[in-house]
C-alpha cells in the first residue's frame, strides 16, 4: 500500500512538472507583439495588418511596394527602388497630427526591426526608413531616418525650424555580415529631453546593445503638418530596399534591459519556420483552388515547354519549377522570398518580370497566396515532395563544344581549290571553289558584265562616290583585255582618299560610333571626330586589320613604345573604339556595368563575330561561352578607366587623357579632371535642401568671426591690457574651432563654395575649362587591376565567385591565361590577332565578302554561333581566311583578290529563270547581286553630281564648349552641323537620327551593326520629292547641266554619262526630248523661280537624281 501510495505521488510529481514545464513554453512563446503592448506603444504597426496597435487610432496604407514578404511574426512592409514611389503611408488628420508632433517633441523611444537588402553604399543613393517631414521647409522642421548614401550607415535627425537639431549615426550591421544573409536587425533610438537645461540625449541601441549616445546643448522640436512615410520619404523618390517590421514609438524613455528583452523576444523569430503546420490533404486543397487557377489562367499560355515557346521555363510540374528555366530553379520550397517566381510576379528582378506587361500585374492576394504555398513546401499533387535543387549559380552547365556544330571555334582547315573542268574559272582560286559549288547545284552562270558597269561597280563599291565621265572614258577605252584593265581600276581606287572614307564608314557601324554618349542628355563628345579620322586614315595607309584591331583595344598601352610623339598620339586615340561605349543612368558610377557590357557586346559580334553579351547572366544557352568566360574577360575591362563628358547630374568631364602620352603625365591630368569635378559638385548642389543649413550656419559663423576679429585688433591697438582681450580671444577660438567644423561637412566636400562663393566657382571652372594644361582626347587607360566575380544573373549587386581575367576557354583553356600585371588589354588584343585565331580573321573576311556580293559566306555577319548560318562555302571561306593572313592581314589586298574574280565581275541582270527559281537569293553567285546605296552613298553620290561635294577632311564639329553646357534628361543634346562634306563627316548621334541619313536607314549607333537593312517606305519618297537637299541639288545640276552643253541633244546624252556612266540608248533619249518639250508647253503652276536656270532641266535632274539606276549598284 505505501509503495502504491509513493508511485502515485511519483506520478502526480511528474505530471506537475510536465504542466510546469509546459506553462514555461508557453510563456516562452509569448508573441513578440504582447511584450510591445505591455509597454503601450502610442504608434505600433506589425505591417501585417494595416491597423494600428497602439493608443493611436491610425490606418497605414501601402501604395505601390512590391507584395509583403516574411517580417517577424508575419508579414514585413517590403521596399524596393524597382518601385520608386513605393511607400507606406499613415495620414493623419489634425488631432492625430498634433497628437503625434507631441509625442515627437517630447521624450520618446522608436523602436523597429529592419532588413536591409540595398546595394553597397556609392556615394549617389539614400535609402528612407521613417519621414514626418516639411514638404516646404525639409530639412527644417522634421524629423527623418535613412541610411546614408556616403557609407551605408543609418541617420536620425530632429531639426526644428531653425538650425538647431539633434542627430545620431549608427553603424549599419549589414557593412559586417555576409553579403545577401538576409538577417534582420533590431534598432531602438531614445530621445531624452530635459527642459530645465534645454538640452537633450539621443541613446541608440542595436540588436539589444547601446551602441551610440549624444547629447546636445539644445532640445529642438518641429511643428509641421506632415504625414508619416515608412520606406520612402516624403517626396516619394528615395525608396528603401529592404523589409521593415513592427515599427513602434512610445512616449517614454524605454530602459536599456527592456530594450535588450525586447531584442531577446524577436529574436527567436528569426530563423524562418513553418509556423502553419496543415495537413497534407489541406495543402493539396489549397493548390488546387488557389494555386492551379492562377497559373492556368496567367502563366500555361507561354509556359508551355513546346518548341517555338518564349521562354524556357515550363510551368506544368512541381519538378519543372523546381528545374527552373534560364535564370535557374522558379521555386525553392519553404523559402519563398529566396524563389525566383516570387521576384517575376513582384516585379522586382531586373530581368523577370511576370506577366511582362507593364500595366498586367498579379494581385496583392494571389501574390500572397504563392508565397504561402512556397512556404508550405511547394505541395503539388501527385508530386514528390522534394526540396528545390542548390546547385550554385556559379556552376557551370554550359554548352559543351562540339567541333561540327561550333565549327567557327575550331582551327581553319585549308583546302586546295577544286579544278574547274573549264580553265577560264581555274584563273582565280575563288573563282575555283565558286565555280564548284555552283555546279553540284546544276545551277548556270550569267555573262560577265559590261566595262560600264563594272567601273560603277567597283567605284561607288570601294569609295561610295560614282565614276567620272573621263573615267569611265578611260576605262571603256583601254585596249587591254578586260581583266588587265579593270586591275588598273581597282588598283587606283584603293589609293584613293575616298576609299578610307567608305570604309572608314563601314567600320564605324561595327565600332557603334556616334559623337555623343547616349542615354540620359545624349552628353557631345567633342574629340569622337579623331577617333573617326583615325580610322579613315588607317584604313587609307592599309594598316594590317591585326594591328588595326590592337590599336583600338590596346593603342593607350602600346604609345608608351611609340618611336614618335604622332604615333603616340594615333595609338591613343585609336582606343575610341573602347572609349565611346554607350553611357548609363545620371552619374558617372551608375550603371558602370553596362557600358563594359557594351564593350564586351560589340568586341564580341564586332570582332569574334559571337553573341558574347548572352553570356552574361547565365552560361550561353547555344554556344561553349560559360559564363566565367563572360566575367574573365569584363575584369579586363573592370580594369580600365573609362572617361566621360559629363553625366545629367554630375556635369563636368572627368577621366579625359592627354592626347600625346609621351610629353604629358596623367597624374597632373587626373589632378586638373578631379579639381573641375569637385568644383561642378558643388555648384550642381548648392541649393540642396540638406546643405542649406550647413551653409547658413557657416555664414553666421564666418561673420561673428570677423566681427570679433576686428573688434580683437581695434582693443589691441586701444587698449592693449584690457581684461576683455583674452575672453574675446577665447570666444575666436571656438568660432574658428565651428568654422573649421563647417568646413568640415562632407568630408570638407564644399569648403570652396563656403569660402569664395558660387560666383567664384562658377568662374574657376570655367577658367580650368577655357585653359587645359594639356590638349585632352576620349580615350581609356589602365587603372586598377582586378578580377571580377560573376555577376548573379547578371546583377552586379549580387556578387558570386570571383574568376581570373581570361579569354574564350574554348579557344584558350583559361588555366593557360597568365594577367598578372595591368588591365589585360594588351594581352587580349594580341590573343584576337593571333595567325591562328579562329574567328577575327574569318569573320571580317566574311564581311568584306559580304561589302561586294550583299551577303557574306556566313549570312549572319554577326553570329558565327550555333544560332547563326552555316557557311554557304566553307572551303572558301577558310582558303580565303588563310590567304588573308598569310599576305600580311591586308584589306586592301583581300578586296583586290575578291574584285579580281570572275564572280565579282558577272552580270547583275536575271537572264536565266532556271537559276532564278532554284537559287532565288543567289546563295551559290550565278550571278551579282543588285545592292541600293546606304544612306551615305545617296548622299555623297547626289552632292558629288552636282558639283557640291567638298573633299576636304574636315575637324571637329562646332560644339559649344562643355564649360557652357547643362544637358539633361528634359533638355538632351540634339544639333546637325550640315555642311557639303562627305557624310562620314556629319554628327552622329545616339538618341536622334540624322534627319536625312535616318529616313535611309542609317545604323543604330547604340549597338554594332555589321550589316544594314534597306526599307522602302513613304517616307523616303517624299523626301525625295519635297525636300530641299534635293530641290538644291537638282538646281546645281541643272545648272552644271546647261553651262556644260549648248542643246538638248548633248545635255541629255552628258546625263546619262555622268550619272549612270553609260551612254543613253535611243528610246530613252527620245522620251526625254519629249517630257522637256512638253514641260516647256506647260504653264507654270506657281510663281517663276529667278534662278538662272532652265525649269524643264531643273525638273528633269530631280527625277534622274531619284531614279533607282541612280540608287543601286548593278
Amino acid at each position: 500500500m505505501r509503495w502504491r501510495r509513493l508511485m502515485c505521488m511519483k506520478r502526480i510529481l511528474v505530471m506537475m512538472v510536465v504542466v510546469a514545464g509546459q506553462s514555461l513554453l508557453a510563456a516562452d512563446k509569448k508573441p513578440y507583439s504582447e511584450l510591445v503592448r505591455t509597454d503601450t506603444p502610442v504608434v505600433y504597426w506589425n505591417f501585417t495588418s494595416p491597423k494600428n496597435l497602439g493608443e493611436t487610432e491610425l490606418s497605414l496604407s501601402q501604395e505601390s511596394t512590391p507584395a509583403p514578404l516574411r517580417g517577424l511574426e508575419g508579414l514585413a512592409g517590403t521596399f524596393s527602388r524597382s518601385a520608386i514611389r513605393g511607400h507606406a503611408v499613415a495620414r493623419l488628420d489634425d488631432q492625430q497630427n498634433k497628437k503625434i508632433t507631441a509625442l515627437l517633441n517630447s521624450s520618446f523611444t522608436l523602436e523597429l526591426w529592419f532588413l536591409d537588402e540595398a546595394p553597397k553604399a556609392d556615394g549617389s543613393k539614400n535609402y528612407s526608413i521613417f519621414y514626418k517631414a516639411d514638404a516646404q521647409g525639409f530639412t527644417r522642421n522634421s524629423v527623418w531616418l535613412y541610411r546614408k548614401r556616403q557609407n551605408g550607415n543609418l541617420m536620425f535627425t530632429l531639426q526644428g525650424t531653425g538650425d538647431e537639431l539633434i542627430r545620431i549615426e549608427i553603424e549599419n550591421p549589414v557593412r559586417l555580415q555576409m553579403q545577401n544573409s538576409r538577417t534582420f536587425h533590431h534598432l531602438a533610438i531614445t530621445v531624452e529631453r530635459f527642459s530645465e537645461k534645454n538640452s537633450s540625449k539621443v541613446t541608440a541601441f542595436l540588436d539589444g546593445k547601446q551602441v551610440k549616445q549624444a547629447t546636445f546643448k539644445s532640445s529642438p522640436t518641429f511643428n509641421n503638418s506632415g504625414n508619416l512615410f515608412f520606406g520612402n520619404n516624403h517626396q516619394l523618390n528615395s525608396p528603401w530596399e529592404g523589409r521593415l517590421d513592427e515599427f513602434a514609438i512610445y512616449n517614454k524613455i524605454l530602459k536599456p534591459e527592456r530594450i535588450q528583452k525586447h531584442y531577446e523576444s524577436g529574436k527567436k523569430y528569426l530563423t524562418p519556420q513553418v509556423t502553419r503546420s496543415p495537413s497534407t490533404e489541406a495543402k493539396e486543397a489549397f493548390f488546387e483552388t488557389r494555386i492551379r487557377p492562377v497559373l492556368v489562367r496567367r502563366c500555361v499560355t507561354c509556359h508551355t515547354g513546346e518548341p517555338d515557346a518564349d521562354t524556357s521555363l515550363v510551368i506544368n510540374s512541381r519538378s519543372a519549377l523546381l528545374t527552373g528555366g534560364e535564370y535557374g530553379p522558379a521555386i525553392i520550397p519553404y523559402r519563398a522570398e529566396d524563389s525566383l517566381l516570387i521576384a517575376a510576379i513582384q516585379k522586382t528582378h531586373k530581368e523577370l518580370r511576370m506577366p511582362p506587361e507593364d500595366d498586367d500585374e498579379l494581385t496583392r492576394k494571389e501574390i500572397q497566396d504563392i508565397y504561402r504555398w512556397i512556404n508550405d513546401g511547394a505541395v503539388w499533387p501527385g508530386s514528390k515532395a522534394t526540396r528545390g535543387p542548390t546547385k550554385e549559380h556559379n556552376q557551370s552547365t554550359g554548352v559543351k563544344y562540339s567541333p561540327e556544330l561550333d565549327w567557327a571555334f575550331s582551327p581553319r582547315e585549308v583546302t586546295a581549290p577544286p579544278k574547274s573542268p573549264e580553265p577560264k574559272w581555274n584563273t582565280n582560286p575563288i573563282d575555283q571553289f565558286v565555280d564548284a559549288a555552283r555546279r553540284i547545284k546544276n545551277l548556270p552562270v550569267n555573262p560577265q558584265a559590261n566595262r560600264n558597269t563594272l567601273i560603277r561597280r567597283a567605284t561607288l563599291g570601294l569609295t561610295g562616290l560614282p565614276p567620272t565621265r573621263e573615267e569611265v572614258q578611260d576605262f571603256v577605252s583601254d585596249a587591254a583585255e578586260t581583266q588587265v584593265a579593270f586591275a588598273k581600276v581597282v588598283n587606283r581606287l584603293l589609293q584613293s582618299p575616298r576609299y578610307g572614307e567608305r570604309q572608314g564608314r563601314l567600320w564605324l557601324d561595327i565600332a557603334r560610333y556616334a559623337d555623343t554618349q547616349g542615354d540620359v542628355g545624349d552628353i557631345p563628345i567633342h574629340s569622337a571626330y579623331r577617333y573617326r579620322n583615325w580610322v579613315i586614315n588607317a584604313l587609307n595607309r592599309d594598316i594590317p586589320y591585326n594591328k588595326f584591331i590592337q590599336a583600338q583595344i590596346a593603342g593607350d598601352l602600346l604609345a608608351v613604345h611609340a618611336s614618335n610623339s604622332e604615333q603616340a598620339k594615333d595609338l591613343n586615340v585609336a582606343t575610341g573604339f573602347i572609349s565611346l561605349s554607350r553611357r548609363f543612368g545620371n552619374r558617372k558610377a551608375d550603371s558602370l556595368h553596362m557600358t563594359i557590357e557594351d564593350t564586351l557586346d560589340t568586341l564580341g559580334r564586332g570582332v569574334m563575330g559571337i553573341t558574347l553579351r548572352c553570356a552574361r547572366c547565365h552560361d550561353h544557352k547555344f554556344d561553349p561561352i560559360p559564363t566565367a568566360d563572360y566575367y574573365g574577360m569584363y575584369g579586363i575591362f573592370r580594369s580600365t578607366v573609362y572617361p566621360w563628358m559629363g553625366m545629367s547630374d554630375e556635369k563636368s568631364p572627368l577621366n579625359l587623357n592627354p592626347i600625346d602620352p609621351l610629353s604629358s603625365s596623367t597624374s597632373e591630368a587626373k589632378a586638373y579632371w578631379d579639381l573641375i569635378a569637385r568644383y561642378e559638385y558643388q555648384i550642381n548642389n548648392h541649393f540642396r535642401p540638406w546643405l542649406k543649413p550647413t551653409l547658413a550656419a557657416f555664414k553666421k559663423t564666418e561673420t561673428e568671426l570677423k566681427k570679433q576679429q576686428a573688434e580683437l585688433a581695434e582693443l589691441q591697438k586701444a587698449m592693449p591690457d584690457s581684461e576683455t582681450i583674452p575672453e574675446l580671444r577665447s570666444s575666436i577660438e571656438e568660432l574658428q574651432k565651428q568654422r573649421n567644423e563647417h568646413l568640415a561637412f562632407r568630408s570638407g566636400a564644399f569648403r570652396e563654395l563656403m569660402t569664395h562663393g558660387l560666383a567664384w566657382l562658377r568662374s574657376e571652372k570655367d577658367q580650368l575649362g577655357k585653359n587645359p594644361p594639356f590638349e585632352f582626347v576620349f580615350s581609356v587607360r589602365d587603372g586598377n587591376a582586378a578580377d571580377s566575380p560573376i555577376h548573379l544573373r547578371g546583377n552586379p549587386e549580387n556578387p558570386g565567385k570571383i574568376v581570373p581575367r581570361h579569354f574564350l576557354s574554348t579557344i584558350t583553356p583559361s588555366d593557360e591565361t597568365k594577367i598578372s600585371a595591368g588591365s589585360g588589354r594588351l594581352q587580349l588584343a594580341t590573343w584576337l590577332t593571333r595567325d591562328d585565331h579562329p574567328l577575327t580573321p574569318r569573320v571580317v573576311v566574311n564581311r568584306i565578302w559580304a561589302q561586294h556580293f550583299g551577303r557574306g559566306i556566313v549570312e549572319s555577319l554577326d553570329n558565327f554561333g550555333r544560332q547563326g548560318k552555316r557557311p554557304s562555302h566553307p572551303e572558301l571561306l577558310d582558303w580565303l581566311t588563310e590567304s588573308f593572313v598569310t599576305n600580311g592581314w591586308s584589306i586592301k589586298a583581300l578586296h583586290r583578290q575578291i574584285m579580281l574574280s570572275k564572280t565579282y565581275q558577272l552580270s547583275s541582270l536575271d537572264e536565266s529563270r532556271e537559276a532564278l527559281l532554284r537559287d532565288p537569293d543567289n546563295v551559290y553567285l550565278w550571278r551579282f547581286s543588285r545592292q541600293r546605296l546606304d544612306a551615305e552613298s545617296i548622299r555623297d553620290s547626289i552632292l558629288f553630281t552636282s558639283g557640291q561635294l567638298d573633299l576636304t577632311q574636315p575637324g571637329a564639329h562646332p560644339l559649344d564648349p562643355w564649360y557652357n553646357t547643362r544637358y539633361s534628361l528634359n533638355r538632351p543634346f540634339h544639333k546637325e552641323y550640315d555642311h557639303n562634306h562627305r557624310s562620314v563627316y556629319l554628327i552622329t548621334q545616339r538618341i536622334f537620327r540624322h534627319s536625312l541619313l535616318g529616313l535611309f536607314d542609317s545604323p543604330d549607333t547604340s549597338t554594332s551593326t555589321a550589316s544594314r537593312s534597306s526599307s522602302n517606305v513613304p517616307a523616303q519618297a517624299l523626301f525625295l520629292m519635297n525636300s530641299n537637299f534635293i530641290e538644291n541639288q537638282s538646281h546645281a545640276l541643272a545648272v552644271r547641266t546647261v553651262n556644260e552643253k549648248n542643246n538638248d541633244d548633248s545635255r541629255i546624252r552628258w546625263l546619262f554619262k555622268h550619272l549612270y556612266s553609260r551612254n543613253i540608248e535611243s528610246d530613252e533619249l527620245t522620251a526625254i526630248m519629249q517630257f522637256l518639250e512638253s514641260y516647256r508647253q506647260t504653264p507654270p503652276s506657281g510663281p517663276v523661280s529667278s534662278a538662272a536656270v532652265l525649269p524643264e532641266y531643273l525638273a528633269l535632274c530631280r527625277v534622274l537624281l531619284t531614279s533607282n539606276e541612280f540608287f543601286y549598284i548593278d
